[in-house]
């Protein structure tokens, strides 16, 4: 019997959507696009896939990563009204369909999907539905597998292992992150340390807090390079909070996904 699950963040194949198809509108010249491109995904996901059950994920309004940095996600641009005047029917479509959707205060729909994603295996084949390469480490997991609905691809963990090395963990793919930043949430990272640097270094440090406690006395990396990362330790500490998961507290959160059992009935269609 197939038992899959499909965990999708809603607000990032909505804008992917929107910026796709933004000249599509209805008869009555009212925008269409997004909810159309969410629709459309969603139909060939539940097709591919036959999952048992779906979880929707939203990102709260305010983030807490705010606090921990002002410039976190500031090169988003302001939601466009063509595009807000489609969030409320893709939350009509949700409840026609009787798919729950989840938002936690303070936290984004990639923490509770890390989350979720991780309760949920022992029970599930879980499939993680995002094009977010900070997010592939969930694929380290047993029985979690990305799809990146982009590449139409799946990403597991030999393609991790593969991009990474094979002794890869997920403390190390945040150092990783950490070093080199993530431009498409402005994550800063270290002056001057790249993706071949970021890389060399997370493969030999356990975590952020190892390399701290051995990075100078490292005498295979340069001068340059160690001299930046001890300089700048609290850009790359800020970075790694940043990069990695928020723990979710929500009680009542915690008891739905420990409890899950609702089925997708795709009759709802």
């Amino acid at each position: 019997m197939n038992n899959n699950i499909l965990l999708l963040d809603s607000r990032n194949l909505l804008y992917r959507s929107f910026y796709s198809l933004k000249d599509l509108k209805s008869k009555k010249g009212v925008p269409t696009g997004a909810i159309f491109g969410f629709c459309k995904t969603f139909l060939s996901l539940a097709k591919k896939f036959k999952p048992e059950s779906i979880l929707i994920f939203d990102d709260s309004k305010k983030l807490f990563r705010k606090s921990i940095s002002e410039s976190y996600k500031s090169n988003r641009k302001q939601t466009p009204c063509e595009l807000i005047s489609q969030i409320d029917l893709l939350k009509e479509f949700l409840e026609a369909i009787k798919v729950n959707i989840y938002s936690i205060d303070g936290l984004e729909a990639d923490d509770l999907i890390v989350h979720s994603a991780k309760d949920l295996s022992d029970r599930y084949n879980v499939v993680v539905v995002t094009s977010d390469k900070d997010m592939q480490f969930l694929a380290l997991s047993d029985n979690i597998q990305i799809f990146d609905p982009k590449k139409n691809t799946i990403v597991d963990k030999v393609d991790i292992e593969s991009k990474f090395g094979s002794g890869v963990s997920e403390e190390k793919i945040w150092l990783y992150y950490s070093l080199c930043g993530d431009k498409s949430d402005d994550v800063v990272g270290v002056p001057g340390v790249g993706d071949k640097a970021a890389m060399k270094i997370s493969s030999k440090y356990d975590s952020i807090d190892d390399m701290y406690k051995r990075i100078e006395y490292d005498n295979e990396a340069s001068k340059r390079l160690k001299k930046s990362i001890i300089e700048n330790k609290c850009s790359a500490m800020v970075s790694y909070e940043l990069v990695k998961p928020m723990i979710i507290r929500d009680k009542e959160f915690i008891e739905k996904i420990k409890n899950f059992d609702d089925k997708f009935d795709p009759s709802n269609i």
